[in-house]
């Protein structure tokens, strides 16, 4: 690879030689010393390289061999250079270019963070952001110690955290606390009651005075645990009652969907705006004189931009704007009753969470072009609730 790049700074010739003793020449090059690589020989014709300076002496060779040799191609920088010698603004831009590269190396272009599971990636780049540890940053200005002292203070849910500095990188890793479980504490008095209607399955009492039996059915309020006691000399304490009654309930879910729908759909027309990202300064490039109207829907990727491989501080952003219409559909009785079937799953999804279904009815039921389905539950849950007491003076 260095030597590679060391031919071409100085420039190379690709040459062909043609003769019936290209032997004698080759013979000549290494008693004069001239270095020739990537030799080829097919019949009467020769194909090398030589450096640029050493091409006019393979001439005065190529005679002595009774051989005639030709350029086939030149490259290098010196032919570059040669080729744009009038075109100065490119030399300049050249530069320019690279003492812009050069002054970026002093400053922060991406920050990175590992380690976090619960804490989220954006709060801690928020913080490290407040205390000076963003992109555009001047590296020297960053105190690391003191920054790690304050980022702690700040996220109090990390237990250690590292930040380190390379190149124009910031690297942040962290590890989380390990959060010890919560002590139960004494509440204000309460009772337990009910929060759905239900028959009885099983009690779990802890503190307080049970008010219900296995079997009974109770309705939504009713009292299942009593927080108030009796104690010995027939006096009356409060305290907060806890436990668990396991209930088989009836629960309903109704969903509904119309034969005839409105739809918004994608009409095919996209609309591209192209624009670069320095910081938290956009800088338009293309697309932006085409406008549009609430009737677009907005996708946007973002690509940051690579030099040999490091990051800088520039995202390439495209924004793809979609047209959308109103379209009006007409579903089967299938199609509409899937999508109210994909709602439903959705709400038991939701709404039985801490429930176990034992059995479902499902009825259907279609009017004036509206489909109706009907799924009638009977469930074991936990229906107790607490119910502050409320005590008078």
């Amino acid at each position: 690879m260095i030597l590679q790049c060391f031919r071409w700074l100085f420039g190379y010739v690709s040459f062909e030689l043609i003769g019936e003793c290209p032997e004698k020449f080759i013979n000549l090059t290494i008693k004069n010393e001239i270095n020739i690589w990537d030799i080829k020989k097919k019949g009467f014709v020769l194909k090398g390289k030589v450096l640029a300076e050493e091409y006019r002496s393979l001439r005065q060779l190529a005679k002595k061999s009774c051989c005639k040799v030709k350029i086939k191609s030149k490259k290098g920088f010196p032919f570059i250079k040669l080729k744009y010698k009038k075109r100065m603004g490119f030399f300049v831009g050249a530069l320019f270019f690279l003492a812009v590269i050069y002054a970026f190396s002093f400053f922060i272009w991406s920050v990175n963070v590992g380690g976090n599971e619960s804490i989220a990636t954006e709060e801690i780049l928020r913080v490290a952001s407040d205390l000076g540890v963003r992109p555009g940053a001047l590296k020297k200005s960053i105190d690391v110690p003191a920054v790690k002292s304050a980022a702690m203070s700040k996220l109090e849910d990390v237990a250690w955290i590292s930040i380190n500095i390379s190149g124009s990188s910031v690297n942040i890793s962290v590890k989380e606390k390990i959060k010890k479980p919560e002590i139960a504490k004494s509440g204000e008095p309460c009772n337990i009651i009910a929060n759905s209607d239900g028959q009885i399955e099983r009690m779990e009492t802890f503190k307080g005075t049970p008010c219900v039996n296995v079997g009974d059915v109770v309705v939504k309020g009713q009292l299942l645990i009593s927080g108030v006691m009796e104690n010995l000399n027939a006096e009356n304490y409060f305290l907060d009652a806890d436990g668990k009654v396991f209930a088989k309930t009836r629960k309903i879910i109704t969903e509904k969907a119309k034969i005839n729908q409105t739809v918004t759909k994608d009409t095919g027309k996209i609309v591209t705006h192209l624009h670069l990202k320095v910081g938290n300064i956009d800088v338009p490039i293309f697309g932006y004189w085409e406008c549009v109207n609430d009737n677009y829907r907005l996708e946007t990727s973002e690509n940051a931009i690579n030099f040999f491989g490091f990051e800088i501080p520039l995202k390439m952003c495209k924004d793809y704007w979609y047209e959308q219409k109103n379209e009006e559909i007409t579903l089967t009785n299938e199609e509409a009753y899937l999508q109210i079937e994909n709602n439903i799953l959705k709400r038991e999804k939701e709404e039985f969470k801490e429930a176990t279904i034992l059995d479902k009815k499902v009825n259907k039921a279609e009017n004036n072009g509206e489909l109706t389905e009907e799924v009638e539950y009977i469930c074991t849950e936990n229906i107790a609730c607490k119910e502050k007491i409320v005590i008078e003076p």
